[in-house]
C-alpha cells in the first residue's frame, strides 16, 4: 500500500506507476479485507468457503469476461462481492455497477457494509472521501479521486447510460426479464471487462437460468463423509 501525502497530484502519480500486484487475487483479498459484519471472523478467508478462489481465479483470468455463479444461501455471496470490490477499488481500479434486487436494498447494504468494509480495510481507507470531500459518498455512490462505484437497483433506469468496466449483479433470480442483458451492455465492449452475477437458483426459462446454462459450466463438490470421495451436490444422491 502506497502511504497518502498531502499532495494529491503525488498521489495519484505514485499510484498510476505502482507495479501490478504479484500475489494472485485469491490470496491478496484474504490479506487486504475486512468484514466488521462476519459471522466468521472480522478478516476476510476463503478458508470459510474454498470455492471462493475459484470465483477470484476466473475473474483475475485475462480470457474471462463474465462469471455467473449459482451458490446457495450460506455460500457467502456477498462477502465474496465485498472482497472483490475491495480489491478494484484498493489495487486495480475501474468504474464499477453493483445492481441489487431493490433501491433501498441497496442503500441499506452500501451503508451497513460496504462503507464499514471500505473503512476497515489497509487497501481502501485511504481513498474513502473524507473532509470536504465526505459529499463525494452517497447512498448509491461513491466518487473516489481515482474511480467511481455506482450501486443501484434491477431496473431500466440504473442499469442505463453508465459506462463500466467492472459491473456485478446479486440474486438476478428476482429481476426482471432483460435486466441482465441491460447490465452486460454498461460495458460497451471493453476489451478488460469484468461481471460477476451471483444468486440461488430460480425457475427454469428465466433470463438467469438461461445465461448460466450458456456458458461453460463448472460444478463444485462435496467430500462424502462415509466414503471420502467427491461428488456434485444432487437430490438423488441422498440416502435417508
Amino acid at each position: 500500500m502506497i502511504p497518502r501525502s498531502t499532495f494529491p497530484l503525488i498521489d495519484g502519480f505514485r499510484s498510476g506507476v505502482a507495479p501490478p500486484p504479484e500475489m494472485a487475487m485469491k490470496l491478496r483479498v484474504c490479506e487486504n479485507t475486512y468484514l466488521p459484519n462476519s459471522p466468521e471472523g472480522a478478516k476476510y478467508s476463503i478458508e470459510a468457503v474454498p470455492a471462493h478462489g475459484f470465483v477470484f481465479d476466473a475473474l483475475e483470468d485475462s480470457e474471462v469476461t463474465e462469471v455467473d455463479l449459482l451458490a446457495c444461501v450460506g455460500f457467502g455471496k456477498t462477502a465474496l462481492l465485498e472482497a472483490w470490490v475491495t480489491d478494484i477499488i484498493g489495487l486495480n481500479p475501474g468504474d464499477t455497477l453493483v445492481i441489487g434486487q431493490t433501491t433501498d436494498m441497496v442503500k441499506d447494504w452500501m451503508e451497513s457494509r460496504m462503507r464499514k468494509v471500505l473503512l476497515s480495510s489497509p487497501t481502501t481507507s485511504q481513498y474513502v472521501p473524507t473532509g470536504s470531500e465526505r459529499s463525494n459518498w452517497k447512498k448509491d455512490s461513491v466518487i473516489f479521486r481515482h474511480m467511481n462505484f455506482f450501486a443501484g437497483a434491477a431496473n431500466k433506469t440504473d442499469t442505463q447510460e453508465k459506462s463500466m468496466v467492472n459491473t456485478a449483479g446479486d440474486e438476478a433470480w428476482r429481476w426482471d426479464f432483460g435486466m441482465i442483458d441491460f447490465l452486460r451492455k454498461r460495458h460497451h465492449g471493453r476489451w478488460n471487462r469484468k461481471s460477476l452475477i451471483m444468486s440461488q437458483g430460480g425457475d427454469e426459462g428465466t433470463e438467469w437460468h438461461q445465461d448460466c446454462i450458456a456458458g461453460k459450466w463448472h460444478d463444485w463438490e462435496h467430500e462424502c463423509p462415509k466414503c471420502k470421495t467427491g461428488s456434485i451436490f444432487d437430490f438423488g444422491n441422498f440416502e435417508y
